[in-house]
């Protein structure tokens, strides 16, 4: 059947590097924005057209916006189909089996190990979604599909959702880092000069760049006080405060520079050897 789809009017968006898009997305531990570097909220006002098309769930037949569409390996004959993929929403999305469950709960957990091994050890819902399906693209077809595999996750309860007393929002982290996730941040005032110089040091003798495990663990050998991910956040917070150093991520990767087109490039440089292993 075909449906109306409101979709909002748009200029075309701006022409960005592949490899500048999540980097640009701010995970800051201490604050709660979170930007989207392409795209805009179709929930805001304005003006919006009528396009016609199909956005039926295959399966209940329920009327589906544009970001609530998940694509599923076709297994029954339908007209609403994408080069062979059933359009499905996310309560009707048929799963193979408990294998592939499985394996979508390892992949979220794989990638929350991760990033809790660079210190993000908890991440914010809509910004998890996203990591997930630039991570696994060959898997997760829509941003909509990682929330059915963050569901899964929790299920299997090796992840957890919670609400921090500081920030808005719904955030997950790996069960066994909740008590650690939950604890309030350092004041505002929290100085960490020392380490800021530090930091900057380790930069000069590794020619301008630095990958942020490596970062963190000199803090923690250097400096006792620094022995939480919290603390040790502050540092590089506060230190792009101050355009001391800059921090650069992406889902697998992050890394510490003197300016952020540095940073860039090593996390470019990171992900080139990831992907040859």
């Amino acid at each position: 059947m075909s449906l109306t789809v409101l979709r909002k009017k748009r200029d075309p968006p701006p022409v960005v590097d592949d490899n500048d898009t999540i980097d640009k997305e701010v995970q800051s531990q201490d604050e709660t924005v979170v930007r989207d570097v392409v795209g805009q909220d179709d929930s805001v006002e304005g003006d919006w057209e009528d396009v016609e098309e199909d956005a039926n769930c295959f399966c209940c037949g329920a009327t589906l916006l544009e970001s609530d569409i998940i694509f599923a390996p076709k297994v029954t004959t339908s007209s609403e189909t994408s080069g062979g993929r059933e359009i499905t929403c996310l309560a009707c999305y048929p799963w193979k089996g408990e294998k592939e469950k499985q394996q979508a709960t390892n992949r979220v957990v794989s990638l929350l190990i991760v990033m809790a091994e660079y210190d993000d050890i908890y991440v914010e819902e809509d910004c998890l979604m996203k990591h997930i399906h630039r991570a696994y693209p060959g898997h997760c077809t829509t941003v909509k599909h990682a929330e059915l595999w963050i569901d899964q996750a929790v299920k299997s309860e090796k992840i957890a959702p919670f609400e921090h007393k500081q920030l808005q929002g719904t955030f997950y982290c790996l069960r066994e880092n909740l008590p650690y996730a939950s604890r309030e941040f350092p004041t505002p005032d929290f100085n960490t000069s020392k380490e800021e110089n530090h930091i900057t040091n380790l930069l000069v003798k590794a020619n301008g760049t630095i990958c942020r495990k490596e970062a963190n663990a000199s803090l923690r050998m250097k400096f006792p006080s620094m022995h939480t991910p919290f603390l040790r956040a502050r540092v590089f917070a506060n230190g792009e405060k101050r355009q001391k150093f800059f921090l650069v991520k992406d889902s697998f990767h992050q890394a510490v520079g003197f300016t952020e087109h540095d940073a860039q490039a090593l996390v470019n440089r990171m992900k080139r050897t990831h992907l040859a292993k």
